[in-house]
Parts: C-alpha cells; structure tokens; sequence
C-alpha cells in the first residue's frame, strides 16, 4: 500500500526469475536507494549472480550500509543521474538535491568499489538548462570513476511541464557538433558510451 514492495514477495520473485535472468534492473522511474529494506533486496538479488544486475539512482540516499551491500551483492553498474556537472547546473534541476551531498556520496561508492566488479554509469539528460555541461561531462566521468556515460535528449513527459527545457528549435548543425564534440572526447578518455544520442560527423 505505501508503495514499497515486501521483503518477503521480492524474495519469492528472485528465486523464481533471477536464476534465469542475464540483466536485472532493480528500480526504474524510481528511486530504488530510498526502500527501507534496500540493502536486504540487493544483497537477495546478489545471491542469484544475475550477469548484469544493475540500478539507476540519484545517489543520495546512499549510506554507508548501502554501499557495503551494493558490492558484497556483486551489483555489475551502478548508473547515476547527474544533470548538472556545476553545483548551479545540478541543483537548479534536482530541486532539494545538494552538489556537495553528490560528491559526497560518490567518493563513498568510490570508496566500496576498489577491487570489486561493479562499475559506475553516469545518465545524463540534455536539456536547454544543463547545454553547456554536456561538454564538461567526460572530464568530470573521468575524475569521478565512471566507465561509462548514457547521455539523451530531455523528451515531453507526462504530468511535468517541461516544455521550456525541450532542445526542439535550436540549430541541428550545433547540437550536432556540440554531441561529437563530446562523444569525441568521451572516448578518448577510455569512457564507454552505453547510450547516446544519433549524430553525424566525418
């Protein structure tokens, strides 16, 4: 009823599906950090050793518990939403979210992740408001210990007016040099690009 599945009902899902399972994604259009038992599920999850058991998350409900459980459970990505590579970028998007509070929870999953498995994956939404941070995005995956980025346009959402931060109009020879740009240096970096946006460049 409040929204937060069972402990018991997880448990029961995993042993019947994750032993068959190659990708699991425990949370979407979620926030998977904030269910009181997060730590529990992961580690049922991690039992299983699903190949590719993975999250999407903001990050800041991470704690220290958390993250010793994210990897015992040998979670394989841990994909961040980061919107802002500025502290007046990000919080101007995350509204309630502290850049400091980010920063402060990513060298915490820094921290665990020495000498484990699971890697990190920075999501990166691209909307009028964070424009310019797309090209600050490599350097700032690359200080922070991600091995990948997935980078896509902001789209209409329903039940959020976010029409004005919509790249729709704006001139398609500059967005297109404004994504190689960064998909170039991206790569030269090392940093995979799990998902991005179609561009076109000799």
């Amino acid at each position: 009823e409040n929204g937060n599945m069972p402990l018991a009902t997880f448990e029961r899902i995993a042993e019947t599906y994750f032993p068959h399972a190659w990708r699991v994604a425990l949370g979407c259009a979620a926030e998977p950090l904030i269910h009181r038992d997060f730590a529990a599920i992961v580690r049922i999850a991690g039992r299983f050793r699903v190949p590719e058991l993975w999250f999407p998350t903001n990050l800041l409900a991470l704690n220290a518990e958390k993250a010793e459980a994210i990897v015992d459970a040998g979670v394989h990505t841990v994909a961040v939403s980061i919107d802002g590579m500025r502290a007046e970028t990000y919080e101007k998007i995350r509204v309630g979210g502290r850049f400091t509070q980010l920063l402060e929870r990513l060298a915490l999953l820094d921290e665990a992740r020495k000498g484990s498995r699971t890697r990190l994956r920075f999501i990166f939404t691209w909307m009028r408001s964070n424009r310019e941070d797309l090209q600050l995005l490599p350097a700032f995956a690359a200080e922070h210990g991600a091995s990948e980025i997935d980078v896509r346009f902001v789209t209409p959402t329903v039940g959020v007016d976010n029409a004005a931060e919509l790249l729709v109009g704006e001139d398609p020879a500059a967005l297109n040099d404004e994504l190689a740009a960064a998909a170039g240096e991206a790569v030269a970096r090392g940093i995979k690009l799990a998902y991005y946006p179609g561009f076109e460049t000799p």
